[in-house]
């Protein structure tokens, strides 16, 4: 993981880990190739999700999934309920 250099302003440089923004697009893709790999179905249910989101299941675990870019603890969030760790 790189980490950044931030000026703090008050007082001293901190280091912030910075981690990639991801969209829901490179997202599908990423677990569509994790399934395969790992003998795993993946579907993806646009119409079941409210609004914007749409429904993954890999395997027998199943998951929201925003549109657009996921930040890094809902990505954190989302792999975690999906098994992937």
């Amino acid at each position: 993981m790189p980490i950044a250099l931030v000026q703090n302003f008050l007082t001293a440089d901190i280091f912030v880990r910075t981690v990639p923004i991801v969209n829901r697009e490179a997202f599908i893709r990423e677990l569509r190739r994790y399934g395969r790999e790992n003998n795993l179905v993946v579907e993806i249910n646009f119409r079941r999700g409210k609004g914007s989101h749409c429904v993954v299941t890999l395997g027998e675990r199943f998951t929201t999934i925003p549109q657009g870019e996921i930040a890094p603890g809902t990505l954190r969030a989302i792999r975690r309920q999906l098994g992937i760790e």
